[in-house]
């Protein structure tokens, strides 16, 4: 074990590629709130990247988070606070070119994303990062969709979107994205929909579609996959479900034609928010081209569709009208119906609407938005009955409860609704009610609390192929690593640590193995993972599973990394902080 090199002051992030080093401190104040540094084991050279004297303009209020390296080019991120959002910039420097340049910026609501840490990975040949917020609403919302972004030169290249990611880890060859912190549905019911003859009801139950009697009687599992289904809509003659299912969280989605009798699942092509129209010759369905939203109709047969409009706002649910003439949609910015044909669509209430369903008459809509249930503004879940030309607004479900009602659906007869609320437990359950005023609510399908779950992906890093997913519930993500022949999470389940070592290129789980301590920092090459449980340093080779203690740290390390044999680890202190190495025997 010995001491590549001593930096001064204390540390906030440190990346070690090949023989060259950087690290970001926090350091200095207005103009340059930190600074970049890199440094090559081999000369002792070192280059400062961010933070020179005359270099800073005072724009940014933090020093440089998230930094990466990939052995000559540094991606870090600086951010600036706004009255309504923070503006987060990526910025690229080289050793040979030590010049920062800005390659990306992303704006993040302070009601939604000010907390967000960046995620960003990088390794030999290769920088990536997550674009949080691609849809501004998304994040003012709850949620974090975006996209995962590759540098190129002085720019980016986009490889794929997804619906959020917690952390990034990334091989030469390979890439690893979890979304953190994400909830698996469990028993949570959610999208009813009647079918034609109004006996049943399809809806979505810890990702697969079930069906009820509407008396509450005769509960069948439909489906039974490992993909996440969801938005039952039925063809009219009552034979097929289209669902929109996707094989993890954050993973694009696709729709599916689900026989009634057997189950038996068809592949219809990409989008959510399925449709049919009333004479079952196509399928409405959302997609997401070019960061805009995109309603088209599907022929359910072969496939093909055509475009019906292009929105910059997010599109979260459709219902056709009786005659199937105008298609209703709930959008981030309001509810809308447009004709069948395309053209301009009329604006029938101000948004924001999760859901909607047209009445079997044609002279109502039933939209699901949100609304204040107290005089400090805090909001719920509410839904509400709308004539199509936006007069006659009258709330279904109450104001005046801090319960969330949503999804609501007609019955075919157009006397009942049925919806979901989390009024029992706080869980999502289904219910029914009168549809004239939402009188006579009872119960008809109860939820469950849902389960802590982790959801990770794996991709091509050059092309952003998807390769596969992995789905752990009763599970808590702390870190992942991933190189071209291993993905390593460390997760933990109750107060048990663990390793769960995955095939990226397939996503089949190579084996499980309890942690010795509670580990904290994580690197993988090849078949070796490293990590360390307070001072110790481990060696878990992935093949058999044997964990060996490689050192002690004289401070826990604060990061670790592996490249071919050589572990190099930082041990940061209050006045100066070291990296050191040791060679795997």
């Amino acid at each position: 074990m010995r001491t590549l090199a001593t930096l001064p002051g204390g540390v906030i992030d440190l990346a070690l590629v090949g023989d060259r080093i950087v690290w970001s401190d926090g350091a200095g104040g207005y103009p340059c709130p930190g600074h970049v540094w890199a440094q090559s084991l081999r000369t002792g050279r070192r280059t400062q990247l961010y933070g020179a004297k005359g270099t800073c303009s005072g724009t940014y209020d933090n020093p440089p988070v998230g930094l990466v390296f990939d052995g000559s080019r540094a991606l870090w991120g600086l951010s600036m606070f706004g009255n309504t959002e923070y503006s987060y910039t990526f910025f690229v420097a080289s050793v040979d070119d030590p010049t920062p340049r800005g390659i990306d910026e992303l704006l993040v609501p302070t009601d939604g994303g000010s907390g967000q840490p960046l995620a960003t990975a990088g390794a030999r040949g290769t920088l990536v990062y997550f674009a949080a917020c691609l849809l501004y609403d998304s994040c003012s919302s709850g949620h974090s969709s975006g996209s995962i972004r590759r540098v190129s030169g002085r720019s980016f290249v986009q490889l794929v979107l997804v619906g959020g990611v917690g952390v990034l880890a990334v091989s030469p060859r390979t890439l690893a994205a979890v979304s953190n912190g994400v909830h698996h549905p469990a028993e949570a019911s959610s999208a009813p929909a009647w079918s034609p003859d109004g006996r049943t009801i399809a809806f979505s139950r810890g990702g697969e579609i079930y069906t009820v009697g509407a008396d509450g009687t005769a509960l069948r599992r439909l489906t039974s996959t490992k993909r996440l289904e969801s938005a039952p809509d039925w063809s009219p003659d009552g034979r097929q479900i289209a669902v929109a299912a996707a094989t993890a969280a954050g993973a694009p989605s696709m729709v599916y034609l689900i026989d009634v009798a057997t189950g038996v699942a068809r592949l219809l092509g990409p989008g959510w928010a399925p449709a049919w129209t009333p004479d079952g010759s196509a399928i409405a369905v959302v997609r997401v081209v070019d960061t805009r939203w995109e309603i088209s109709l599907v022929d359910p047969v072969d496939g093909a569709s055509a475009r019906v409009t292009f929105r910059d706002d997010q599109v979260n649910d459709l219902s056709w009208s009786p005659d199937g003439t105008r298609l209703g949609f709930a959008a981030q910015d309001g509810l809308f119906t447009i004709a069948r044909t395309g053209g301009d669509a009329t604006k029938v209430l101000g948004g924001p609407y999760w859901s909607v369903d047209w009445a079997p008459g044609g002279n109502s809509l039933l939209g699901g938005t949100e609304s204040a249930y107290d005089q400090e503004g805090n909001t719920h879940l509410t839904i509400l009955a709308v004539r199509p030309d936006g007069t006659g607004a009258q709330w279904i479900s109450r104001t005046d409860s801090i319960a969330n009602d949503s999804d609501p659906a007609w019955s075919p007869d157009g006397m009942q609704i049925v919806f979901v609320s989390d009024r029992l437990l706080g869980w999502p359950a289904l219910f029914l009610a009168n549809a004239d005023d939402g009188s006579k609510q009872r119960l008809l399908v109860p939820g469950d609390r849902p389960k802590p779950a982790v959801f990770a992906s794996f991709y091509n890093v050059s092309n952003g192929r998807h390769l596969a997913d992995v789905t752990l519930v009763d599970n808590k993500h702390q870190s992942v690593a991933v190189s071209d022949r291993v993905g390593a999470m460390m997760l933990v389940s109750g107060k048990q640590y663990e390793f769960k070592l995955f095939n990226p290129r397939n996503g089949r789980l190579l084996r499980t193995v309890p942690a010795p301590r509670s580990p904290t920092s994580l690197s993988v090459s090849g078949s070796i993972v490293v990590f360390n449980g307070g001072r110790t340093i481990f060696a878990l080779d992935a093949r058999t599973g044997k964990i060996s203690a490689l050192a002690q740290a004289n401070i826990a390390p604060k990061r670790l990394w592996i490249e071919g044999r050589r572990v190099a680890w930082a041990e940061v202190g209050s006045t100066r902080s070291r990296i050191r190495a040791l060679v795997l025997p």
